[in-house]
């Protein structure tokens, strides 16, 4: 218990620190609710605060899932199960699942949600530290994939790891069965998985670059080999998918990255990348950064197909440019093809960084939960994107 209590304080101390370490090294009018805005009520229950959870859409059930994150009272993990219908959260955990953990990540693949990874603790999980399992979720229970499944052994399955990028991939159409997903990078070492310190844990993790596909129709991984250039080593990108039909891609920005990026020095980025299918493309800062999104680390980016405007939209996270609010961020960008542009907003969540963010396609709004506030204070609350003309507004309390 002391360890997990540990771990926790480290990652706080790293995201208010993360300026200091870096420096020793070479608003508008409020916009009207949309006509198809749910009306406000109290929220009936919602999920204990916490960061660094697992959360995505299940196109499946037309709803959001919520698994896991850091930390309950007592300085665990959770390991609960919670799903969003629009208007509430419900706790939908059933006997089976995965053991409790944090930085996870979750991904519907076009029939069923994946999650993959994250960091455990014994004596829930089978073996501390950093995880390798697979799971899937089908609407009401978790099924260990490895266990259910003789195609889910593949001994090239990916190495353990947290913190990974992870983005359903429509260029590669589901069948009849399911689809395909991407993983990129993330953690693969942690220091006995409890660095103690800023400057233990930049110095404990170790971000790789590798690129995985999962196959739901035979349920399965196959690490790829991309041509060309690769994002240097990083955890913690943001990875979406753009299903704009002109572009069709998967898009990558930031994350934290090692000594292999520019520059030679661990610390956040601000690079943006597409995925072609085969290769990784790096759009320069000339093309997609022109107006200054900072570096970053900690952020979420989740696609917005408000009718409208078809576009990403990246919040919050950790970065030096956000010094005045202690490192923590809350500006809202988004990106439709062109340049990363600031969305100018009224209301927003506090800053903070490591939220659930997912899209809500049945009621066509992003869906952001939690996440890791100043002061090492986890949130509970609930908001909700509406992308057009863009404005945040908190559920049960504003919409």
């Amino acid at each position: 218990m002391p360890r997990i209590r540990k771990r926790l304080v480290s990652i706080f101390l790293f995201t208010l620190s993360l300026a200091t370490v870096l420096a020793l090294q070479p608003a508008s009018i409020a916009a009207p609710a949309p006509d198809h805005a749910p009306p406000a009520s109290p929220l009936i229950v919602s999920p204990g605060a916490r960061c660094c959870m697992g959360m995505t859409y299940d196109g499946s059930h037309n709803q959001i899932v919520l698994f896991g994150g850091c930390c309950d009272s007592m300085g665990n993990y959770w390991g609960d199960t919670w799903t969003w219908d629009g208007t509430n959260w419900h706790n939908v955990t059933p006997a089976t699942s995965p053991c409790p953990r944090v930085s996870t990540r979750m991904v519907w693949d076009g029939h069923q949600v994946v999650l993959f990874g994250g960091t455990g603790a014994l004596p829930s999980c089978a073996t501390g530290g950093l995880q390798s399992d697979t799971w899937l979720w089908d609407g009401t229970s978790w099924t260990p994939c490895n266990l259910a499944h003789s195609d889910c052994t593949n001994p090239n399955q990916p190495t353990a790891r947290e913190s990974e990028g992870v983005a359903y991939d429509q260029s590669n159409p589901p069948d009849a069965t399911s689809g395909k997903v991407i993983m990129f990078g993330g953690n693969s070492h942690v220091a006995d998985g409890q660095p103690s310190t800023p400057d233990e844990l930049l110095a404990a993790a170790a971000p790789t670059n590798d690129t995985w596909q999962w196959d739901g129709s035979v349920k399965d991984w196959t690490k790829l080999a991309p041509s060309g250039t690769l994002p240097c080593n990083r955890n913690s990108a943001g990875l979406a998918f753009d299903f704009s039909a002109s572009r069709n891609r998967i898009l990558l920005f930031g994350g934290q990255g090692d000594s292999s990026c520019s520059g030679g020095v661990a610390g956040p980025l601000n690079d943006t990348w597409t995925w072609s299918g085969t290769k990784w493309v790096k759009c320069s800062d000339a093309v997609c950064n022109p107006n200054g999104l900072s570096v970053r680390t900690g952020h979420r980016v989740a696609w917005d197909n408000d009718a409208a405007i078809q576009r990403i939209v990246l919040f919050g996270g950790s970065s030096p440019g956000c010094s005045n609010t202690g490192n923590l961020c809350n500006d809202t960008w988004y990106i439709d093809g062109g340049a990363w542009t600031q969305q100018s907003t009224t209301s927003q969540p506090t800053p903070r960084c490591c939220v659930g963010l997912a899209y809500d396609a049945l009621h066509s709004r992003l869906i952001l939960f939690g996440g890791a506030a100043a002061n090492r204070v986890n949130q509970s609350d609930t908001w909700e994107w509406s992308g057009t003309p863009g404005s945040w507004c908190q559920a049960g309390v504003s919409c």
